[in-house]
């Protein structure tokens, strides 16, 4: 049975720096390309506009078709936010909820505690940190159970 996650944000601080990163990234990348693109298409406008002057249809269609590529633009910039805000916020779990459980592991060894040991999730990261932790945990339970003896 899988566990249902209790909080949105496991470790906000990496969490929002993560997503903040990613989506402003993405979003100057937009902006630029839109930028760009209605800039050539406003200089291709003006230059049709020129040739087709007193024919209002034309006129009219070229117009509404550069108002129509602007709001496209700005729409693709906010789905390209909140595509990646919600990639970044799935992807930074693999990261805070290894960084979370590690501190709590800490935290319990600070207060005289011997925890059992930390288990992540597959395809979290810092993996290698949790193992070499719970060796340090492994060798602290053997040694208290050398001292009890």
């Amino acid at each position: 049975m899988k566990k249902k996650r209790r909080k949105f944000f496991v470790y906000p601080e990496v969490q929002l720096n993560f997503i903040f990163l990613l989506v402003g990234s993405g979003m100057a990348l937009s902006l630029f390309f839109s930028i760009f693109f209605l800039y050539i298409n406003s200089q291709t406008t003006a230059t049709l506009l020129s040739f087709v002057q007193g024919n209002e249809l034309l006129e009219n269609y070229l117009i509404t078709t550069e108002r129509l590529l602007f709001i496209g633009c700005v729409l693709i910039i906010i789905l390209t936010a909140l595509l990646l805000g919600s990639i970044a916020l799935l992807k930074s779990h693999k990261i805070a909820g290894p960084l979370y459980r590690l501190e709590k592991t800490l935290q319990e060894m600070k207060e005289g505690k011997i925890p059992e040991g930390i288990t992540l999730r597959q395809g979290d990261k810092l993996t290698k940190l949790a193992k070499l932790l719970d060796e340090v945990i492994k060798l602290q339970k053997d040694k208290d159970k050398g001292k009890s003896s």
